[in-house]
Parts: structure tokens; C-alpha cells; sequence
């Protein structure tokens, strides 16, 4: 079990795993709001999400972003702090108040279980993802700027 620093320096930690897309979501998203709700993120709402794709592979298209249409995610919060964006082929699961990794993946592992069980079990993950953004303060000990 990893050690929690007094100071940890992460902002945001942020965890993604994609799977088969599901069509049918919305007829599931009651179920899943309720057992989100009950893991303790209470606070739910639909947005639109906005994604773009940038494509290497297409060298004659390399500079060009390639737009998606909107999709609709659904968000699953606990306050500001924590939370889950659902979307028909993946879900993240964010959290500005970072504890430890066990305890952030065991969360986004339960919201997964969440997924599984209610669609009655996703056929594939296809990928994993884990970012961190880092906080970082600039003191006048540290500063690079000059007075």
C-alpha cells in the first residue's frame, strides 16, 4: 500500500478505460445513476462533450483536426472533487482530491463493476488510461521572475 504524502503534488488524477460501445445506454442510465448514488456520487447531469480525433496516419491530413459531432456524456459527481464521465464507449473517473493509487483505481474499478453488472457484461475493454497533472507553486524562493 503506497504511503500518502502530507503534500501530495497531484492536482488531478484522471482514468480512462474504453469499451464496447453501447447503443443502449440510455435505457441503463437509471440503474447506473442509482448505484452510482449509493457508492456516493450523488450529484448527476447530462453535457455535451465535444471530441476531435487527429488522425497520423492520413499524412496528406496531418495538420488538420478532424471534428466529431457532439456526443452526450453523463456525469456522476461527489461534490467538485470527484466524479465519472460516462460515455457510450468508455468511462473516466477524475478526482481532484487524490488520495493514494490504490484507493484511486479501487474507485474507478467499482464504477466499472457499475457498468458491467448493469449492461449485464461489457464483451472487451479496449484500453486503459491514467493521466496526472501535478500542482506546482512558485514562491519568491522559487520564482523565475526577477523584481
Amino acid at each position: 500500500m503506497s504511503k500518502k504524502m502530507s503534500r501530495a503534488p497531484v492536482y488531478l488524477g484522471l482514468a480512462q478505460v474504453r469499451f464496447n460501445r453501447l447503443l443502449a445506454l440510455d435505457n441503463y442510465a437509471p440503474t447506473i445513476q442509482e448505484a452510482l448514488r449509493k457508492l456516493g456520487y450523488p450529484d448527476f447531469r447530462k453535457v455535451m462533450a465535444q471530441t476531435f480525433s487527429l488522425n497520423w496516419r492520413d499524412r496528406s491530413r496531418a495538420d488538420k483536426l478532424s471534428p466529431r459531432p457532439p456526443l452526450l456524456s453523463t456525469v456522476f459527481q461527489h461534490g467538485k472533487t470527484l466524479g465519472f464521465i460516462l460515455l457510450q464507449d468508455s468511462l473516466t473517473y477524475m478526482a481532484t482530491e487524490y488520495d493514494v493509487f490504490e484507493t484511486f483505481s479501487q474507485r474507478l474499478l467499482e464504477g466499472l463493476g457499475i457498468i458491467d453488472s448493469t449492461v449485464g457484461g461489457l464483451s472487451y475493454t479496449d484500453r486503459v488510461g491514467v493521466r496526472y497533472l501535478d500542482a506546482f507553486f512558485l514562491t519568491r524562493e522559487t520564482s523565475f521572475l526577477t523584481t
